[in-house]
């Protein structure tokens, strides 16, 4: 399985201006701005040469919050496809530039984004997340279209829609997504071949609840992005980091041993000194240390570190953005600890950052994740803070990491600010957990 990415792409708008009443009086609940200029696609190759047909094209509409029913779907085509042909799966979700002021889900209008990302060519098969296969994907994708553009089944909103996307990309041009109001607009766009489609009951045949799946996707210790396989994004976000370890922040007059120095452990020390002697620890991974400043140097040099706070305790430090550190840990380590990252990792790439962690921590695992914005910004412009979500969001991550590295106990800070118009408080909330 290769992770790859479109080639089409949604052009960027700016997010709306906020005023002066909007610091006294929450702001109107709506989705957030996008952050991808194009969907991630999943590539499962042919297991054979046999031509067993073209391409299943599968496009999701999905949210970073249902991604544990997005797993499960990837999962699910996995186990189900046909190891003769090849499988390409769209993730359509939070895409720069789209208004999806009015959507009854952050991906009720994704579908009319289909045709442009297949190029205009071919077939496509779409669905939203919230359900999974238990039959051949191939099935619906295959199925006849007769005379018609498109096939679904207006009963049933959630049911799967096949298209013929070289007869759709005129009629419903991405572009047209940018527009207020464009969802209604394009439902009301004439289709070619409306009235000749053939009986569409079998849309939902072949698909069921997603949630059965997970603990076989556990087991496995399944996630769509892998290390090895990171998301495009991924890629992006570090190269913008590693920019900014190494030239720090001028619009901001902030020089590079001031931009991620490591300083924000400091609220951390005594909650990781408690665990540490909790557990008897002699080591620690630094998973995303910085430049590491608040520790003191290592006889043994190199990018061992010390903390008085946590007598008899080594600290290994690791940064993948700044040279000094960037070499990847190998080994168990007593406790690993992150402070000040996971925030900054895109959310496609938190499952296997988290297993990354996991797969270090011999007794025990400390993550901090903050769940509001940053007051820095990268180089592109982004708020530093790319994923940002609730605590339960990041509770569920690290349970479902947890089940795929049993016997570490762990703990999740979720850092949060209430907000009293003006006035904001930051409050930590702690769970804990092991498996």
């Amino acid at each position: 399985m290769m992770a790859e990415t479109a080639t089409a792409k949604v052009a960027s708008s700016p997010p709306p201006r906020r005023g002066l009443l909007d610091l006294i009086r929450p702001s109107r609940a709506g989705y957030p701005e996008g952050c991808r200029d194009q969907p991630e696609v999943i590539r499962m190759p042919a297991d054979s040469p046999d031509d067993a047909g073209p391409p299943v094209r599968i496009f999701v509409g999905s949210d970073s919050a249902d991604w544990r029913a997005e797993r499960a779907l990837v999962w699910s085509v996995l186990q189900q496809r046909n190891p003769k042909r090849s499988y390409d799966l769209y993730l359509l979700k939070e895409l720069k530039g789209v208004d999806r002021e009015g959507w009854p889900s952050p991906y009720a209008g994704y579908r009319f984004a289909v045709p442009g990302f297949a190029g205009g060519q071919g077939r496509a098969l779409y669905l939203e997340v919230g359900r999974a296969f238990v039959a051949d994907p191939a099935g619906l994708f295959d199925l006849d279209l007769g005379d018609a553009a498109l096939l679904d089944d207006p009963a049933d909103p959630t049911a799967p829609v096949i298209m013929d996307c070289a007869r759709l990309a005129a009629r419903w041009p991405i572009e047209r997504l940018q527009r207020p109001g464009a969802l209604a607009e394009l439902r009301r766009v004439e289709l070619p071949g409306a009235d000749a489609a053939p009986p569409s009951t079998r849309l939902s045949d072949g698909l069921g609840d997603w949630r059965p799946l997970e603990p076989a996707a556990d087991r496995a210790g399944f996630t769509i992005f892998t290390k090895d396989r990171p998301s495009r994004r991924f890629q992006d976000l570090l190269a913008l980091h590693q920019r900014m370890h190494e030239e720090g922040r001028p619009e901001e007059q902030r020089g590079p041993e001031r931009t991620f120095n490591g300083k924000s452990l400091a609220e951390h020390i005594r909650p990781v000194a408690r665990l540490a002697k909790e557990h008897d620890a002699g080591t620690i991974l630094d998973f995303g240390a910085g430049k590491g400043a608040l520790y003191q140097d290592h006889p043994e040099g190199g990018r061992l570190r010390t903390m008085a706070d946590w007598p008899g305790v080594t600290i290994t430090c690791f940064d993948p953005g700044y040279p000094a550190f960037a070499e990847p840990p190998s080994g168990l380590y007593d406790g690993v600890i992150s402070t000040d990252v996971v925030e900054h990792i895109a959310a496609d790439d938190i499952p296997w950052i988290l297993d990354d962690i996991f797969a270090h921590a011999g007794r025990f695992v400390y993550v901090v994740a903050a769940c509001f914005p940053a007051k820095k910004t990268l180089p592109n412009g982004e708020n530093a803070h790319v994923t940002i979500q609730p605590p339960a969001w990041w509770k569920s991550q690290m349970e479902s990491a947890a089940a795929r590295h049993p016997g570490v106990q762990w703990t999740l800070c979720a850092q949060t600010k209430l907000r009293i118009g003006p006035l904001k408080r930051e409050r930590h909330l702690l769970f804990r957990g092991s498996a």
